[in-house]
């Protein structure tokens, strides 16, 4: 895919790539297939601003390969990273290594950035991702215009309390 469906105010990915657009999750998954059978890359780092909309059916498609395929990519915290079945099933298909934007760990930063998410959300897809097996990479900002020393030191609380599901 690329392009992103959400509007965070801190984001150029709409503003670079334009509309969201993606491929269909049956033609990513033959296209990975091509390129293992033609070269033996086995590993794929997914270069999309975020795989949400397709991670699933993705994973379905790679499962019905009898080959295993493993791959990396970025996500956003939305309920369906929260969902232990899906990333269960999201780890069963080879995805191994999740990158996600999380940005804060204050709800009212995460509010300003317009990140829709929230601190619970955050909670919950980092410990489904773990618990899943999936490998997890965090990214955080720091000093977004208007934070103040309270939300910085929500977030630090934050990265604390998740330390041991982070990759």
């Amino acid at each position: 895919s690329r392009g992103c469906p959400f509007l965070c105010s801190f984001c150029s990915e709409t503003i670079n790539w334009g509309g969201y657009r993606k491929k269909e999750a049956k033609q990513a998954a033959e296209e990975m297939l091509k390129i293992y059978r033609a070269y033996g890359y086995q590993l794929f780092l997914m270069g999309d601003s975020l795989i949400n909309p397709v991670v699933t059916g993705l994973s379905e498609e790679l499962l019905k390969f009898d080959t295993t395929l493993y791959w990396d990519s970025y996500l956003r915290a939305d309920k369906h990273v929260c969902d232990s079945e899906k990333t269960t099933l999201w780890r069963r298909a080879g995805f191994y290594r999740a990158r996600l934007g999380l940005e804060s760990g204050s709800p009212r930063v995460l509010k300003l950035m317009g990140k829709k998410i929230t601190v619970q959300q955050i909670k919950d897809a980092v410990s489904s991702l773990a618990n899943a097996g999936i490998k997890t990479t965090t990214y955080w900002i720091v000093g977004y215009p208007g934070e103040t020393e309270n939300d910085f030191l929500q977030t630090l609380a934050l990265i604390e309390s998740l330390r041991d599901n982070i990759y």
